[in-house]
This record gives C-alpha cells, structure tokens and sequence, in this order.
C-alpha cells in the first residue's frame, strides 16, 4: 500500500524517521509482511528495492546508498558460517543486519547512540557466594535426546542434550539440563528459571555456561548466572527456561532484574 510519498511503508509509520522506521522492522517478521512489501522487497527479502527508494529519498542515507552501488546479496546470522559475520548495513550511529529464526526473517538493529544505550542503569547482582557453587553429578543423557525450548517470539527449538546435573540444596533433590548451543561449542550453555524470577531475577529465563564434566562431576555456578538480552530490551529474541529447568527453590546468586527495563 502507498499513500502517494513513493515510501511503501507510510501507511504503517507515518512520518517517522529512517532509523525509527528500522527500528519498527526489527519487531515485525518479514514473511508477515510479504504482501505489504511485495514492491518494496525482493522475493529473498533483502531490502534491496526498499533500501534503494530511502537512499534516494534520504539525504543521511548515503551509507547505505553507497552499499548498494554494487549488486547487493544480505546474508542473513544463520547462514553467515562460524568464520564469518552476517551483512552488515550502518546509516548514522545505527545499523542492521538479518537474522533467521526458524525459517522467520527479521531484523536486528543497533544504534550506539540508543537512550537505553546512553542511560544504561548498569547491571545489579547478588553478592558472591560461595555456597551456590554446587558440584553436581553428571549423568549422561541418551543418544540422541533432546529439550525442546520455546522463545519470546513463540518459536520452539530443539537442542542436543548431553546429559543431566543432579545436585542437592538444603536437603532437597534438584535436576537441570544443560543444551549443546552451538555444535562444536566447548561448553554446555544453561536457560533455567528459579522462585526469584520475575520477582528479583529476569522473569523469563537466566543463562548459565558449564564445563564438561569431570569424573562424573560437574561444577555449577550460579555466582555466574546472567540476563538475557531480553532483560534489557523488548527487541530479542531469547529462549525460555524449559519446564525441565524451572527449578523450585530460590538461586540467589548472579544477576539480578535489571532497574531499567520497561517491558
């Protein structure tokens, strides 16, 4: 739909600017969009017919006009390899580049010079303490087993699981399970939640790292446990602790909610 200005997306945001706009992407998922931008994205959407009418359009936009002097390919975080990065597309103190959730396009956007950026709270935790560093017991998982953890933005993803930790507070029996991330990674990565999230904590979820286990021992921390990305802006896309890992009993250890979140 066009209101006459040639900007596709008028309709949507008005007469918001380059960067506002892009920033309003980032939320909406472009197979969402498909028939919005039918004459603004190419069928890979790319941006590229759009992003050539605003760097036409916009004087501040030569940046970008100036990337799209060549025949232009975006590659998206999913499809940039481990040695490589995604495109990366900067106009002003903003940039963007693609990401891929589950088949979902969108896009992620930086700006350095973001409010939340230069207003940063910093980070409150709970003081150190060494009781929460647990050794747990590891017991190795099946073949071929699985958690499936859901997101913020409604995806579920299935994660290699490699084992279980067992491990007792207060007398009490407790199990969590550690995901390989990334295949080839050098640790296990953690999304668990506890009775302080949502209250102290993030409500969604905290991550925690591990070391492959030691004879059968695995030393988990949660002196280290931090916030997500979606802590801190309503923007990411971060996974959700599991049932399997929503543990009850408060872990008054790692970071805390952060002051500054409005979301």
């Amino acid at each position: 739909m066009d209101d006459g200005s040639g900007d596709p997306l008028a309709w949507a945001f008005g007469a918001l600017g380059v960067q506002d706009k892009a920033r309003h992407l980032c939320t909406l998922y472009l197979n969402d969009l498909a028939d919005v931008l039918r004459d603004a994205v190419d069928e890979r959407f790319e941006f590229v017919r759009y992003a050539e009418s605003l760097a036409s359009s916009q004087p501040t936009f030569d940046p970008l006009a100036a990337a799209l002097a060549a025949p232009p390919t975006l590659v998206d975080d999913l499809h940039a390899g481990a040695d490589a990065a995604p495109t990366r597309v900067g106009f002003g103190s903003a940039s963007f580049y693609v990401i891929d959730r589950d088949g979902r396009k969108g896009l992620r956007v930086k700006d350095t010079q973001a409010p939340t950026r230069q207003h940063f709270l910093g980070i409150d935790a709970f003081p150190i303490d060494p009781s929460w560093r647990i050794e747990a017991t590891w017991v190795p998982a099946q073949p071929g087993e699985t958690l499936e953890m859901g997101s913020v933005i409604g995806t579920i993803d299935k994660y290699p699981v490699p084992g279980k930790l067992e491990f007792t507070r207060d007398g009490r029996h407790f199990e969590i399970l550690p995901v390989i991330e990334v295949p080839g990674d050098t640790q296990y990565f953690i999304v668990f939640a506890d009775r302080t999230s949502g209250k102290e904590t993030y409500g969604a979820a905290r991550f925690l790292y591990i070391d492959p286990p030691k004879d059968g021992k695995v030393v988990l921390d949660f002196n280290k446990a931090y916030n997500p990305p979606c802590a801190f802006t309503p923007f990411a896309t971060c996974p959700l602790a599991p049932p399997e890992n929503r543990l009850d009993l408060r872990v008054t250890a790692g970071e805390k909610n952060y002051r500054g979140s409005n979301h």
